[in-house]
């Protein structure tokens, strides 16, 4: 069982896959189908990935140095982790 199907657990999934071995790979978002068709696929529309299902949403407390401000992490959540809005 591989969690996580993003750059690396996809590698290894297919590694093992290759050697004979059964695999389950889970993820927990989207598939690559709806990610093609959203606006990921346009690199003009790059940040309105961050606003979508394909993002975890996660982000900083307030940085005291950066004027307060909260700090987006963009951690993608589909078929290619963060691969897939980076």
């Amino acid at each position: 069982i591989v969690v996580g199907a993003g750059s690396a657990g996809c590698c290894v999934a297919n590694r093992l896959a290759g050697q004979g071995y059964e695999v389950l790979l889970l993820e927990a978002g989207e598939a690559v189908e709806e990610a093609v068709n959203s606006n990921v696929s346009d690199p003009m529309k790059y940040g309105a990935a961050f606003a979508t299902t394909l993002n975890w949403g996660y982000g900083t407390t307030p940085q005291e140095n950066c004027n307060n401000r909260h700090i987006r992490c963009t951690r993608g959540r589909g078929v290619g982790g963060t691969s897939l809005v980076n």
